[in-house]
């Protein structure tokens, strides 16, 4: 299953954390939440870089993020596959698990 992690305003996420996750969670990883201006935060990648991702977390060091790390169970490891997935304006979703397809 996927791996997401919240990172509360001013804190990080320890480097053996993320590396750990990594290890099983390496098919994609996205970040959502809010900059020191409350500005919104999205980004979405398929490829899993560690440096990659401690960058985009240590651009928003004063940030309250959401980091999600996946471990491919349906579809590609294509970026459109990568978390978050927006719902509608201003709304943006994150999930541990498999959905069922067809909205049941």
């Amino acid at each position: 299953m996927c791996v997401i992690v919240h990172k509360p305003r001013d804190a990080r996420i320890p480097a053996d954390l993320l590396e750990a996750s990594l290890r099983l969670n390496a098919d994609g990883w996205g970040l959502m939440g809010f900059d020191a201006d409350g500005e919104l935060v999205i980004e979405r990648h398929a490829e899993t870089d560690a440096d990659a991702i401690r960058a985009a977390l240590d651009a928003h060091p004063e940030g309250d993020l959401v980091l999600h790390l996946r471990q491919r169970t349906r579809g590609s490891n294509e970026r459109v596959n990568a978390h978050p997935f927006k719902i509608a304006d201003g709304l943006y979703l994150m999930h541990n698990g498999t959905l069922p397809l067809g909205g049941r």
